[in-house]
């Protein structure tokens, strides 16, 4: 059954919802569906991933531990900060998760990692302008004969490292967490709109999620009428290759530009 999602309008009557559907991981999805709501969009949660720490409690100390032995520092999501620091600031016996970035630069791909990077008193000196890792090596300036950390998902580009490499850096990588696809079952999408909506794709790895489901007709069927909007060129060139379109990308690849590039298509 389809459901009818309505609004009311400044005079009463009742008007379709403009929908845009969340794929991003659930744990992710609570402030930005806020935004969602305030720009005039009613959110629905159908995340395609799944995230799932792969460090135990005691790897993950034995990594912090070794920070201050780097110069550099690189994150490129939330994620990795969240599962390194889930032991630092556990209890008063364990040192600030901050302090052991005292002495490190520290880089973060976009503003939500460095939100988070914050949160935890952690400061940040380098975000690259546009918000992709390849434009990291050279936001982040002369690397020759430079340690780097690289806490990461297991599924995270291998490019970032092979272009910090060419700008003479030493890199070490800790895959921290890893991203799993996650099918949506038919009660998450069985009630779209019968006219148009939107999907919003942080990652490649959204995308990928979302089409290992069009196995089933119907979800393809519904597709049919989403406009797909996309954070970043990556997640674009992704998106492109697997449902051969791409309706816009948000500029800047933030969740302010996602949700900007929403206003513009929808």
């Amino acid at each position: 059954m389809k459901s009818n999602l309505m609004k009311h309008g400044p005079e009463g009557e009742s008007r379709a919802a403009k929908v845009a559907v969340v794929t991003r991981d659930k744990r992710d999805q609570a402030s930005f569906q806020g935004r969602l709501l305030n720009a005039g969009y009613q959110p629905v949660s159908m995340p395609t991933i799944a995230k799932r720490a792969l460090l135990t409690i005691r790897e993950t100390r034995e990594w912090v531990e070794q920070i201050p032995d780097f110069d550099w520092v690189i994150f490129t999501s939330p994620f990795a900060v969240d599962v390194l620091a889930r032991d630092s600031d556990r209890t008063d016996r364990q040192p600030a998760f901050s302090s052991f970035f005292n002495h490190v630069k520290v880089a973060a791909v976009g503003p939500a990692t460095s939100k988070r990077l914050n949160e935890f008193g952690i400061t940040v000196h380098c975000i690259p302008q546009p918000h992709s890792y390849s434009f990291l090596p050279e936001a982040m300036g002369a690397l020759t004969n430079q340690s780097i950390f690289l806490p990461r998902s297991k599924k995270g580009a291998p490019e970032l490292i092979e272009l910090l490499e060419q700008q003479g850096a030493q890199v070490t990588e800790a895959w921290t967490y890893t991203t799993e696809n996650r099918t949506p079952q038919p009660d998450e999408w069985e009630n779209l709109p019968s006219g148009r909506f939107a999907v919003l794709f942080s990652s490649g790895t959204t995308v990928r999620g979302l089409h290992a489901a069009t196995e089933n007709a119907e979800l393809k069927s519904t597709l049919d009428r989403a406009y797909f909007i996309c954070i970043g060129p990556s997640t674009a060139n992704v998106c492109q290759d697997l449902f051969g379109r791409v309706d816009a990308i948000a500029n800047p690849h933030t969740e302010a530009g996602l949700i900007q590039a929403l206003k513009t298509t929808f």
